[in-house]
């Protein structure tokens, strides 16, 4: 079992409608390649280090996977690749208790 923390960005003068139908789409890649979602968090918007596609703000989503096919994220990579409201978006491979870990640190970081 391979797992990934896939973060993406997008643009934030978007209408709540269109960024929901995005993230389904995105989401819909995910299920087509056999890709579980174990955790998604919505980061908000955020100001970007530098402009990209003429804007200076997005909004960042974080999300945790797991597959057990490692071309499943190739295959996500060039669907989202065509989808021009994506500011930028990262897939990092991490190891299993390390999401654990990263959980067990958001919710100790909510009870303070």
């Amino acid at each position: 079992m391979k797992y990934y923390e896939f973060m993406f960005i997008l643009r934030s003068d978007l209408e709540q409608e269109k960024k929901d139908t995005l993230i389904e789409k995105i989401k819909g890649y995910f299920s087509k390649e056999n890709v579980e979602i174990l955790k998604e968090d919505h980061i908000g918007v955020q100001k970007l280090a530098y402009e990209i596609k003429k804007t200076t703000t997005g909004e960042y989503f974080l999300y945790y996977l797991q597959t057990e096919n490692s071309g499943s994220v190739k295959n996500i990579r060039k669907n989202l690749d065509i989808i021009p409201e994506l500011l930028r978006y990262i897939f990092i491979k991490k190891e299993k208790h390390n999401i654990e870990t990263e959980e067990v640190k958001n919710e100790k970081e909510t009870e303070e």
